[in-house]
This record gives structure tokens, sequence and C-alpha cells, in this order.
């Protein structure tokens, strides 16, 4: 009897220790696993998936992370719709979009690609709820960047910036591309020349990330460059690690290591001092600058230095949504037959909206000296929208973005994956990325797309020229 008890002992004893040890297992595994993270949706959101991006989407959608399952099968299902499998898309996303598990980002375009694959359905109850939601919703920046990507991506027409008029219509006009003809092309710089400080060769950089939502338009055009590169480049934006390669801060684009310090922020105090400088050159003695608040003390800088001189400053604030109201004023106060020349710095579509106003406030506007400082000069002032208000006008940058080979192919490969142009902040974000890809292979061929062509003590090296744009297709570089 005492040896049964020792055997059932040992029984209740052995499947005890089994119990701890499935348990001890289980908890392992448990604690092993981590949420998954999308990599980038907004990237993933835009571009058209490769048949890898697919089989990834597929894999998050069996994840326990409920929130990346859901937003991958929209992703996915947005994919099948714009591929023409719009019955399979149309499923996936209804049967994804859960509004309790989605970001602000996904959430909202998730009701617009419902609303887009029951419009191309013919499925009238989708298309009323979903509309009404849209129309509801408020525009804050994400739900505006969802709106613009959206008729980016069906080639839709933006009309006096109604995006929700854009995309809830049936207009589908767009422009075909410019092409452009430089005229006295300056001469090529061999960007491959550039010279990076030696260093010793790394298998991975690691970039800590700072203030990133000062600019979250570079972070995502360098997120973009290390994917569609294959670098071996991690963004990190924790500021916990202790493996830190590099520093990035994203509000002034200065790249620090443990010894060194680079800037690539394009130098636009100096070439709205230019442009100045042009305006006066070329037309009278009284100037009007129009500059953003980031040119604000570069412009008190120039009234300051003529101030005691026969030259007459007023400024304005381009950004400011009465600039108008300030030009009238402007007009009032200089007298209606003085000759204005006016030069105002800003990116190509902060001009391309003042611009026509300032023909419009001269008395002579064919006559009108218009000397515009860009953080890069593209094919912005060509369209068919603005091209007669920019003929005649100067135009002062340090990235030509126009005639070169490696920037057309950057624009075509943009437009492939996002259906739209890329915007100087996706080339320097670019051009941050290969920089340090540089240090970390030497032998790495990537060209730069902003005219960077040497280092100057930590400084991009880039050179300021001014052209004047002669017709609607040419361009004349001014030699200085």
């Amino acid at each position: 009897m005492s040896d049964m008890i020792r055997r059932f002992r040992g029984l209740i004893l052995f499947l005890a220790a089994l119990l701890i040890m499935t348990g001890c297992a289980e908890q392992f595994q448990i604690e092993k696993q981590e949420p998954v993270r999308l990599f980038n949706r907004e990237y993933y959101a835009v571009k058209n998936l490769t048949r890898s991006d697919i089989r990834k989407m597929k894999e998050m959608m069996q994840s326990d992370d409920i929130s990346a399952a859901k937003t991958a099968g929209l992703i996915l299902g947005r994919h099948y719709v714009r591929s023409g499998d719009v019955e399979q898309g149309f499923r996936m996303i209804k049967e994804n979009l859960d509004d309790s598990y989605l970001d602000r980002f996904t959430r909202v375009s998730g009701h617009l690609w419902l609303y887009d694959a029951g419009y191309k359905m013919n499925d009238i109850d989708v298309i009323d709820k979903e509309g009404e939601y849209l129309q509801s919703i408020e525009m804050d920046p994400v739900a505006q960047k969802v709106f613009r990507h959206y008729c980016a991506q069906e080639k839709r027409a933006v009309i006096d910036g109604d995006l929700k008029g854009c995309a809830l219509s049936d207009n589908i006009a767009g422009e075909s591309p410019v092409e452009i003809e430089i005229f006295e092309e300056p001469k090529h710089v061999d960007e491959s020349s550039v010279k990076e400080p030696d260093g010793n060769l790394m298998e991975k950089i690691v970039l800590n990330v700072k203030s990133a939502e000062e600019d979250p338009k570079l972070i995502d055009a360098m997120l973009y460059t290390i994917s569609k590169l294959g670098v071996d480049v991690e963004l990190d934006f924790t500021g916990v690690r202790d493996d830190y390669d590099f520093s990035l801060d994203v509000g002034s684009k200065i790249l620090t290591s443990d010894t060194t310090m680079y800037e690539f922020a394009i130098e636009m105090d100096k070439v709205f001092e230019e442009a100045a400088n042009l305006a006066m050159l070329n037309g009278g003695t009284t100037i009007v600058l129009g500059y953003t608040k980031e040119l604000y003390q570069k412009a008190l800088e120039i009234e300051d230095k003529f101030k005691n001189s026969d030259v007459k400053i007023y400024m304005f604030d381009i950004e400011d949504p009465n600039f108008q109201t300030t030009l009238s004023t402007i007009k009032e106060k200089a007298g209606k037959d003085t000759t204005i020349s006016f030069a105002v710095g800003g990116s190509q579509e902060q001009l391309a909206k003042v611009v026509p106003f300032l023909r419009y406030y001269s008395d002579k506007p064919d006559k009108t000296v218009i000397a515009c400082a860009v953080d890069g000069f593209g094919k912005v002032f060509f369209s068919s929208e603005y091209a007669e208000y920019f003929r005649g006008a100067y135009v002062v940058t340090e990235v030509l973005l126009l005639s070169k080979a490696n920037v057309e192919q950057f624009n075509q490969e943009y437009y492939d994956d996002y259906a739209k142009l890329p915007a100087v902040k996706d080339m320097l974000g670019h051009d941050i990325v290969v920089f340090m890809e540089r240090l970390k292979n030497p032998s790495f061929i990537a060209d730069y797309l902003t005219g960077i062509k040497n280092m100057d003590e930590g400084t991009m090296d880039r050179d300021t020229e001014a052209y004047k744009i002669v017709t609607t297709r040419k361009i004349r570089k001014l030699v200085n």
C-alpha cells in the first residue's frame, strides 16, 4: 500500500512539475511578444505596393496587435481597389475599418478609401454614409494630408484649396508635367567629387532624431529614401539608447557626431538678400520685401541697411491671410506714380500664390521687377496656372531642379510611388541619408539632389545662382 502511495505522490509531483514548466514556457512566450508596428503607415498608405509589401501586409493582418492588423488590412484593401480588384478591396476595407483601433491618419484614410471603393462599386448606401461622415470631419492638418494624398493618387485637381470638394466630386482633371528647356544652362558640377570626412567603416548607422515634430515632412523623406535605397540607417526617436552614431536636429537640419557638426539647411537668408539686390539693381528705388517668419529678421536687416539712403523699403508677411490689404496700403504710401520692385522669399508653392497679386498691385504689371528667393527652383512656376505671372521674373536659389538627370529620375520614381512630384524637403531628406551612408560606405554612389558640391567647415557648400524666366519654357542664368 505504501508503494502505491509513493507512486501516486510521484505522479502528482511529475504532473505539477510539468504544469509549472508549461506555464513558464507560456509566460516566456507572452513576454517575448511585442506589438507589431507598421513601418511609416503614411508611406505604405500612398505607395504602389510591391510583392514584398503585400506579403508584409498579409503577415501583419495575422498579428495579435489589432491596430496593426486592421491598418494593414485597410492598406491592402486600398491597394486592391487601385489595382482594379475593386470587389476584394471593397470587402477588405469594410472588414478592417474599425475606428476604435485606428489612429486619426489611418481612420480618416480608411473612411475616404471606403467612400472611393463604394463609389466604384456603385453602393449607394456606402456612398451616402461615408460621404456624410467625410463632409462632417474637421479639416485639421492630419485630415488635410489624407485628402491631399487621395487627390494626388486619383489625379484630381484641387481648386481654390477645396480638398473636400476635390475628393468628393467627380472632377478627375489634372495637368501634365511641363518640359523645361534651360537656356544658357550653368556648367555641370560633378557631384560625385564631394568629399566627406574620413572615418572608420561602420556596419550600420543609428541616428537619434530630435524635434521630429518640427518638420515631419523631412522625416517622411528620410524614411522613404532609407526604404528606396535599401541602406542600413536606423532612425530612433526615443533618445534613450547609448549606441547613436549621429544626432539630427530636425528644425535646424544640423547633423552631429561626437566630434563634428554638419549643417544641411539651405541658406535662405543669403538667397533672400541676393533677391533683394537683384530687385534694386534691375528696378527702382522703392522695394517691397515679402518675407516668411523664417526670413523676417533678414528683412529687418535689409531695411536697416538702407534706412539712410534713397532706397525706400516696405515689407509684408506673405503668410498673412490679409497680405493683400498690406499691399494696398503700401501702394498708397508709395504714391501712384512710384515704380515698385518686389523681392519675395519662400517656397515655390508659397510664391505661386503671392506673385499673381504682385502683378495686380503694379501699375505696369509686365514691366514690374519681381525677384523670387526660393529653396528650390523647379517646375511649379511653369504650370499653365502660373506661367504667365512668372514670365520675366528673376529667381534666386541654391537648388536648381530643372534639367538635371538625377533629379528627373528621382521625380519619376517618387511620382510612381506617390502620384505627385516631390518637394525640396523630400530631396533634402534624401541627401542627409545619402551623406550618412557615404560615411559608412565610401563606395556608395548615389547622387546628391540639392546641389551639394563640398563641405566648408561642416556647412554644405551650394552655389547661389540667379536666373531670369524668359518664356514659359526657357530660363537664362545670370552671369555674376
